[in-house]
């Protein structure tokens, strides 16, 4: 990041806090909405730059901690930003050479200078999402959604390393359909298909559970996606279940 550009980000993350700060605050919804919205021009240079991701996370560890509908949707947006760094992250260090295999036997580790600088903003950027399970706030609307972007992020750095741990929080999130939901069936969609890997029997059951129970079809959809991508059932099997799932839900509609 050059002078000038860590500079203006420096300035961006000082506004967020002090609009997260004062709830009060005159046009507090579109300072903070505008502010957010604007993280998003730092991205392809938050992807080498582990001090201003550093900085990212603790004013998004500041704003989760405020009040107001507007610092929902903020955090929303900058999750995004996030995810988007991930992406960056993961895909420059495979183009680079460097595989789930090499990352199994040194971890996220590079003796290349060049890619240690992404290697720690997508440390920091797992950290950051495996917290987000353990962050928790009573009666807080915002948590099933932060947890399902949460997963986003997870499914994307799970191109490189292997996450047991993230696929347990997905296993429980579907079987006990929480809000976050959604994003555990994106992530364990992503994680399984890339290793070529079906989920096993007690996982198919939930997410075969889950799309015959989801209220929205959208949801059951994403259940039986999870399926379909990783060869556990056909397609054909899937439209018919949706068939059934309308007829139940929907009178036949």
């Amino acid at each position: 990041m050059s002078v000038e550009n860590r500079r203006q980000f420096e300035l961006l993350m000082a506004d967020i806090r002090k609009y997260a700060a004062d709830p009060t605050l005159a046009n507090r919804d579109i300072l903070l909405g505008r502010s957010a919205n604007d993280v998003s021009r730092y991205s392809n240079e938050l992807i080498t730059d582990a001090p201003a991701m550093t900085l990212l996370l603790e004013t998004v560890f500041l704003l989760r901690e405020s009040t107001g509908p507007s610092k929902c949707r903020a955090e929303e947006e900058m999750l995004r930003v996030l995810r988007h760094v991930a992406w960056g992250c993961v895909g420059c260090l495979q183009e680079a050479g460097m595989t789930r295999e090499a990352c199994r036997k040194a971890g996220l580790q590079s003796a290349d200078p060049a890619l240690q600088p992404m290697c720690a903003v997508l440390t920091l950027l797992l950290a950051f999402a495996k917290e987000c399970f353990v962050f928790s706030r009573p009666r807080e609307s915002f948590a099933g959604q932060r947890r399902s972007l949460a997963f986003e992020i997870l499914g994307v750095i799970g191109g490189l390393l292997d996450l047991p741990d993230a696929v347990e929080l997905a296993r429980q999130a579907v079987k006990k359909g929480r809000a976050d939901a959604s994003g555990a069936m994106t992530f364990l969609e992503t994680y399984l298909a890339a290793r070529k890997e079906t989920p096993d029997e007690d996982l198919q059951a939930a997410l075969l559970r889950f799309a015959k129970r989801a209220k929205r079809r959208g949801l059951a959809v994403g259940a039986l996606n999870v399926l379909v991508e990783t060869g556990t059932i056909g397609e054909l099997d899937a439209c018919d279940r949706i068939d059934e799932w309308k007829a139940e839900h929907w009178g036949g509609g």
